[in-house]
């Protein structure tokens, strides 16, 4: 697994060593996720990972998971490596996750993708006007 790790576009972006990747849950997500791109992804495209964009009229910045671009678009990715129930939708503000021993409470994946996405509408906006 580790000659495959280190080939792997996630490792040539991150240089997260394999057993913080097996051991962080949202890195083994992301690592994950952007496999499965790379095996489906267009020979033409890009991925970066851990991509920071300020937010909307603001001077914090707000994290994009992945992101993939190719000729026809450019995707922003929310990676989320959960276990247990997890009880929401796009409708929701929050989800929970409810596990044998405990609950947590966690922003949608879905709200903060959009939010991600009108911060990157409003980047791009600034650079074409």
């Amino acid at each position: 697994m580790e000659k495959n790790y280190r080939r792997s576009t996630y490792y040539q972006l991150t240089k997260h060593h394999i057993l913080t990747v097996k051991w962080n849950k949202g890195r083994h997500g992301e690592y994950l996720t952007s496999k499965m791109i790379e095996k489906h992804a267009s020979k033409d495209h890009r991925l970066l990972v851990n991509v920071y964009i300020p937010k909307k009229n603001s001077d914090e910045l707000t994290e994009i998971d992945l992101l993939y671009i190719d000729q026809t678009d450019l995707y922003v990715l929310e990676s989320k490596n959960y276990s247990g129930w997890i009880f929401g939708n796009e409708a929701h503000q929050q989800w929970t996750q409810t596990m044998p021993n405990r609950t947590k409470i966690s922003i949608s994946p879905w709200r903060n993708c959009v939010r991600i996405l009108n911060c990157a509408r409003t980047i791009h906006s600034f650079e074409n006007p």
